[in-house]
Parts: structure tokens; C-alpha cells; sequence
């Protein structure tokens, strides 16, 4: 025993300098608490120990023993959730791995979602083809990227995210969320295994941007004169179309959202009273601030279905991210109440779909109106898995939005408000993009970013007091944008909120749409 002993710790040094396969060192048997032993009777760092049970039980299909946490904490190793699985090692599990289904890859995590990290380059089709049991490894790939998502996932849903990382733990793949994660080294032969799978290539097929449009928006009729008019829409199209812009969007086609998605965030009760009163020709829905017409409910069940739409689209990866120029707008609609101009509310709704239609529990809504969406920060208070930021007017309507409303319960500090004096322009709201949205989006690291595009802060616009310009609306749309690219391969819909001097607007909505495209 002494040894293999002798012959092992030789074996790990060589390792260590990337001087010899895994294969090399698991020649001989031993087992886990052993090889912990060893490493302490060598006195070992543990960041060295890290890098050894890492390469040693890749390719894996269950998980390492906590006993290698408790070494990390003796050691004083700063990592707060290190999950290193094993193959062929007997002994105690993080968790009875018997109580989860693998994936469809075989490959096991403690938090209910997988995610695979290799050194393949994406392609959209890849999980499609590939054997189940057997995906390509380290050794073909160009780029490290996280292929996951959840448990029921379908290899279609699958998506990719790029590697994060630090140097000091380089030979390692972490999943920022922790989520799970397939550890690999770099390759000694780095071309893809994907044909014709270019950094280039790849740009080139995922860089599309839909637009979501129907007519149906312009039958939402209201009273003569009011702000919130069908010629808003009518002026971002004719805009689009003078620009050349129109003709290289991915028309969406939307549909109309069921009503088993509009209840996920309004009550039944609240559902057939809009109904009733659009159809039945009543003239306002619950307040003097949400006329209607007979066919309102049916534009705003098709507003929210557009969003849906949009969502679908990103997720089958036809788009990269999309602008739903629809009307009602939708963030001020409660559970069961209109208010606003709002019906339903269309951002909620679409966050409430991607949890549980696409299974991406982590949401982050960017909403720039110059009104403090209160619908979607009621809807989400208490929520964790979404992270609601909001910059706007304050005080003004509908007078929430104050910074101390920041969640309650689990979604507390997911809740983040910057109000704003009137007359703020383009430097308060990057400010306020740069200093407080981006940081605090990064670290939440979304699976999917929704933004609720109000374009009312412009500074010619009817309602609002702000003094922002069409270049402000860009570099918003940049910031946010990045952290799509940044955290979820840019899976991104936009969603026309409000925005009522018709020529700022379609100027914004155009130099919103141009960075989405870049």
C-alpha cells in the first residue's frame, strides 16, 4: 500500500503540471476517503485537491462526498457550493441520488436542474443528434459553453450560456447560479467538432430580431383625443418601413394567450369582468383611465399572446430577441384590477411563461417607462426567481415605486426601484443602468431578460417630464442587452409600454430595434 501510495502522489504531482492523462492516475483503486487521507498526510492545498477529484471524476454521473466540503472549510477554501461528481467510487452521496431521474445524458445534480459543461462550440441542433448516452467531450471542442436547463428539458429546450470563470480556478467550469456543472480542461487540439461552426458562423445564424404586429392592436379603440391611440402603433410601422428597417425584422404572427396563462397572474373573477365589459360595450374597464371598446379584450388577450409568441420563438431559437410593438400596454394591470391604460399585464404573463412552459426559473424585467410599473412589482413582491429593476418618475403615477419597496418575504432585495426627479435625461438613467441595473443583473445571472419598453421618458412626450433622447433609448437597450449576451445567450423580448408623442416615439422604437439587431 505504501507504494501505491508513493506511486500516486508522484502520479497527482505529474497531474498537476498537465503532464499526464486522468487515466494515468485512476490505474490503481482506491477510494475516496483514501485519496483525502492522502492528501492531507502530503499536506496538499486544497485548491490543489480540487483540481485532482475535479479531472479524476469527470465524465460523471453522480456526486462527490460532502466529506470534500468539510475539507474545504479546514482549508479554508472560499467556494460556497462546490458539487464534484464520481464515477465507480462507492460510499456516501451529497443526496440519494436514487430519489432524482438522470437527464437525458445520464448526468445527475443536487438542485433539481442540470446543465453540462464541455469544450464543445455550440450549434442549435446539437443535442438533437448527438448520442444520448455519450455527448462529444472536451476533447473536440473549440468554445467552453453550459449547455442545461431542466430536469423535463427536452434536448429541443436545451440552451447554451458562455463559460464563466475565474484564473484561479481555470481548469474548472462553474455555473454561476449553481445549477450544476460537468467539469473539463482545456483541450490539446481545439477545433470544433461542429462543420462549418465558426465564432463567425455562429453570429451570423442567431443574430435576428423579431417583431411582433397585428391590426387586431388597432381595434383596441379608445375615447377621442386620448394619448394612449391606435396612431401609436400605426407611426412605429411607417417609421420602421422609412427607415428600411421593417423588411430585415422576423414578422411574428401572434396569437391569442389562453386564458389558463392570463389566470397565472389575474384571477378568474377579474378575467370574465373584462370580458364582459368589452363585449358588452361599457366604455371604461374599472376606472376612467382604461377606456375600452368592444373589441379590447380580444387586442389584449392577442397582446399578451404576442409576447408569448415572441418568447416561443426565442426559445426555438428563430430569433436571438424580439420588439412586441402591442397595445393595451400592460404594467400598471393588478391581479384584479385595470389601471392605467392597462388590461392585462403582458410582461408578467410572459414571465410567468417562460417559467413554466420553457422551465427557465430566473427572470429579470428592465422596465424604463416614466411610470413606476406598479401591476409588475405587485405581482412578483415576494418572488426570488425574478428580479424586477424600475426607473422612472418620481413621485408621480401611480405613486408607488419609492427606493424602500424592495420585495418582501423570499423576494426581498429582488426588488429594486430608482426614481427619478422630473426632468432627468440621458446620463441619470445610464447612470442608473451602469451603477445599479448591471451589477445587480450579473449576479442574479437571468435565464431570460424581458424589457418593459416605455418610451414616455422621451423629451417630447406628452405625459412624462423627463428629458431622455432616442441615443438615451439606445444605450439603455445596450446595457440591457449585454446582460442578456452575458447570462443567457441573449434571450431577450421587448414590450411596448407606453410613449405618447408619436414622433419620439417611433424615433426611439427605431433606435431601440437598431441595437437589438446589431
Amino acid at each position: 500500500m505504501l507504494s501505491k501510495r508513493k506511486q500516486l502522489i508522484s502520479n497527482l504531482s505529474e497531474f498537476y503540471n498537465h503532464n499526464l492523462h486522468v487515466n494515468e492516475i485512476t490505474k490503481e483503486s482506491f477510494g475516496l476517503s483514501e485519496l483525502i487521507e492522502l492528501a492531507k498526510e502530503n499536506e496538499l492545498d486544497s485548491y490543489f485537491v480540487t483540481k485532482i477529484f475535479r479531472e479524476i471524476f469527470d465524465y460523471s454521473k453522480r456526486l462527490f462526498h460532502e466529506q470534500l466540503a468539510d475539507y474545504h472549510q479546514q482549508k479554508e477554501l472560499k467556494t460556497d457550493q462546490i458539487v464534484v461528481a464520481f464515477q465507480g467510487i462507492e460510499g456516501a452521496y451529497s443526496h440519494l441520488v436514487g430519489q432524482k431521474q438522470p437527464n437525458p445524458w445520464g448526468l445527475y445534480d443536487m438542485h433539481g436542474n442540470v446543465a453540462e459543461w464541455c469544450n464543445d462550440l455550440y450549434a442549435a441542433d446539437y443535442y438533437k443528434h448527438c448520442p444520448e448516452r455519450d455527448p462529444k467531450g472536451p476533447l473536440k471542442g473549440k468554445e467552453r459553453v453550459l449547455r442545461g436547463g431542466a430536469w423535463n428539458s427536452s434536448a429541443e429546450a436545451c440552451r447554451s450560456a458562455y463559460r464563466t470563470s475565474d484564473p484561479s480556478i481555470d481548469d474548472t467550469c462553474l455555473a454561476s447560479d449553481a445549477i450544476g456543472f460537468r467539469c473539463v480542461r482545456s483541450a490539446p487540439n481545439n477545433e470544433s467538432s461542429e462543420p462549418k461552426m465558426t465564432r463567425e458562423n455562429q453570429s451570423q445564424r442567431t443574430k435576428k430580431t423579431g417583431f411582433v404586429y397585428d391590426p387586431i392592436y388597432l381595434d383596441h379603440k379608445t375615447t377621442p383625443g386620448h394619448p394612449e391611440s391606435p396612431e401609436r402603433l400605426v407611426k412605429i410601422v411607417e417609421k420602421l418601413k422609412a427607415e428600411g428597417l421593417y423588411s430585415q425584422l422576423v414578422e411574428l404572427k401572434p396569437i391569442p394567450a389562453t386564458l389558463d396563462w392570463i389566470r397565472t397572474v389575474h384571477s378568474p373573477e377579474y378575467t370574465e369582468r373584462a370580458q364582459k365589459s368589452c363585449e358588452g360595450g361599457a366604455g371604461y374597464l374599472d376606472s376612467l383611465d382604461v377606456p375600452i371598446s368592444r373589441r379590447s379584450y380580444e387586442a389584449a388577450t392577442m397582446a399578451a399572446g404576442g409576447v408569448l409568441t415572441a418568447i416561443d420563438a426565442v426559445m426555438e431559437q428563430k430569433i436571438t430577441n424580439a420588439f412586441c410593438a402591442v397595445r393595451p400596454p400592460g404594467h400598471h394591470a393588478l391581479e384584479n384590477k385595470a389601471m392605467g391604460f392597462c388590461i392585462f399585464n403582458n410582461i408578467a404573463i410572459g414571465t410567468r411563461y417562460i417559467q413554466q412552459k420553457h422551465q427557465l426559473p430566473k427572470v429579470l424585467i428592465v422596465d424604463w417607462d416614466v411610470h413606476h410599473g406598479n401591476g409588475t412589482q405587485a405581482t412578483f413582491y415576494d418572488d426570488p426567481n425574478v428580479l424586477y429593476f424600475s426607473v422612472h418618475q418620481y413621485p408621480f403615477y401611480p405613486g408607488t415605486g419609492s427606493q424602500v419597496e424592495k420585495g418582501s418575504g423570499k423576494g426581498l432585495n429582488y426588488n429594486i426601484n430608482v426614481p427619478l426627479p422630473a426632468g432627468s435625461g440621458d446620463d441619470d438613467y445610464v447612470s442608473a443602468f451602469e451603477e445599479t441595473l448591471a451589477p445587480a443583473a450579473l449576479a442574479f445571472s437571468p435565464d431570460f431578460v424581458l424589457i418593459s419598453a416605455g418610451f414616455d421618458a422621451h423629451k417630447d412626450d406628452l405625459l412624462g417630464g423627463m428629458k431622455v433622447t432616442k441615443h438615451g433609448f439606445a444605450r439603455l437597450t445596450q446595457i440591457a442587452k449585454s446582460v442578456a449576451e452575458k447570462c443567457c445567450a441573449g434571450r431577450l423580448v421587448s414590450v411596448l409600454e407606453g410613449g405618447y408623442g408619436l414622433e419620439g416615439l417611433a424615433a426611439s422604437v427605431e433606435a431601440h430595434i437598431r441595437v437589438l439587431m446589431r
